[in-house]
């Protein structure tokens, strides 16, 4: 069984220090490379990304307190905006998602040495509150954030970019919830392959006042990597006895999905979760998720050469940045 691949750097936090005076200065530098950022272009900005050899080379150096993390955070929006693998040239696009990869890796790192004395922002749904914490992964139209119920519990916050992307939230709960239906009878068996849906509620942005669809999922972050993780990890391939289970796990979940009435539309190397030691095999990001004899809701640029040309049209194709 091949072994896993250190992801990510454990996130932990500390305490920072500081006085009133850098208080001030931070925010103005990190506003000041934001204002750099929008007129850059994607070749400059991967290599400004590959130039850093530390979280501050491209958000500032780490502070408490609310203005630093927002802005810090547009920072990071902006420069993944440019080099989103499914947003630049087929040429640039292998040098691009490994710039987004190292971005993404060290704006967690800034992240987890900043502590903010401001409260972590708090939703309510109807099973719970949920603190949300740091980010976990950029998709093609939601952000997924690290969060804990009261009660300690690990769980995973699915929030929409833009509230026109709702819907596919909505699409996503659906899905979800038809599936965990039909594991009743005797078929819990399939529960394995999809993440479990713990709430779905609706969220007041205090920001910008829109109101927002959000899914609580499980946390599979642990243990779990994707299948594009692992292809990266082994670019000469799997040995054939792995491929075989990882293939084997995938065929029925896309089984039990379809005798639940409702067909995946997007599965690619990103939506797969692959656990290596326990050989398990997680097919997520249900977004797109349609009804068998329907047109997706939306469809992934960067994918739609998989997509059938009779089946989706240009004027019903969303226009989406990434992966879910």
């Amino acid at each position: 069984m091949f072994q896993k691949t250190p992801l990510v750097p454990t996130i932990g936090q500390v305490a920072v220090t500081s006085t009133p005076q850098r208080a001030i200065a931070i925010p103005l530098r990190i506003h000041l490379l934001v204002c750099k950022t929008k007129s850059m272009n994607t070749a400059e900005v991967i290599e400004e990304v590959e130039a850093a050899r530390a979280p501050g080379d491209l958000f500032g150096p780490t502070l408490s307190g609310t203005e630093s993390v927002r802005a810090a955070r547009r920072r990071f929006h902006r420069l993944t905006a440019h080099i989103h693998p499914d947003r630049v040239a087929p040429a640039e696009r292998a040098r691009a998602a490994a710039a987004f990869t190292r971005a993404s890796d060290l704006y967690r790192r800034w992240l987890a040495s900043t502590v903010t004395t401001d409260p972590c922002p708090v939703l309510t749904g109807s099973a719970a509150q949920y603190v949300l914490g740091p980010l976990h992964a950029r998709g093609s139209t939601s952000n997924l954030h690290h969060a804990t119920r009261k009660d300690g519990t690990a769980v995973i916050v699915k929030i929409p970019r833009a509230v026109t992307s709702n819907t596919l939230l909505d699409n996503e709960q659906a899905a979800l919830c038809d599936i965990a239906a039909s594991a009743d009878n005797g078929h819990e068996w399939l529960l394995a392959y999809f993440p479990c849906l713990i709430d779905h509620l609706v969220h007041l942005d205090p920001t910008d006042g829109a109101r927002r669809v959000v899914n609580v999922l499980d946390d599979l972050t642990s243990g779990f990597v994707t299948l594009a993780e692992v292809h990266t990890a082994y670019p000469a391939g799997l040995d054939p006895r792995d491929w075989a289970w990882m293939h084997r796990r995938l065929l029925r979940a896309v089984a039990a999905a379809h005798r639940a009435g409702w067909i995946h539309t997007a599965i690619t190397a990103d939506n797969v979760l692959i656990h290596p030691q326990r050989h398990g095999v997680v097919l997520a990001g249900w977004s797109f998720a349609t009804p068998p004899g329907r047109v997706p809701t939306a469809t992934i640029p960067s994918q739609r050469h998989h997509y059938p040309p009779k089946r989706v049209s240009t004027a019903q194709r969303a226009q989406v940045g990434t992966c879910t």
